[in-house]
């Protein structure tokens, strides 16, 4: 069985590490690039054109160009790659603007 290539950007080192290690618990993911930016990520992709992606975490409030703005940039490079926004923002609007732009799901970070 294949697994799955999880990407993530997220900027709280705290959230960062926890989301990294229950991850890791689960054999059918394995972790991939994980940065603090939407830009670090871009550049990172332009620097590795062959990178391999399933699936990326993507968090909202970044520094720099935000999460919802970053979504089509990169669904410009992978276009079938799904999207998940994992954030502690819940404002509709953001939540409807982050799925028009292309991401598949939207996930609290203040889930329970």
């Amino acid at each position: 069985m294949e697994r799955a290539i999880i990407h993530f950007v997220e900027d709280n080192k705290v959230i960062r590490e926890n989301v990294c290690k229950f991850i890791s618990l689960h054999e059918e993911f394995e972790i991939g690039v994980v940065v603090v930016s939407a830009d670090e990520f871009l550049l990172r992709q332009i620097q590795m054109p062959n990178d391999h992606i399933h699936i990326l975490l993507l968090d909202i409030g970044l520094q720099g160009i935000s999460g919802v703005d970053a979504i089509p940039l990169i669904l410009d490079k992978y276009p079938d790659l799904n999207i998940v926004m994992l954030t502690t923002y819940e404002e509709e609007d953001l939540i409807l603007k982050s799925v028009c732009n292309g991401a598949c799901s939207y996930i609290s970070k203040r889930a329970k």
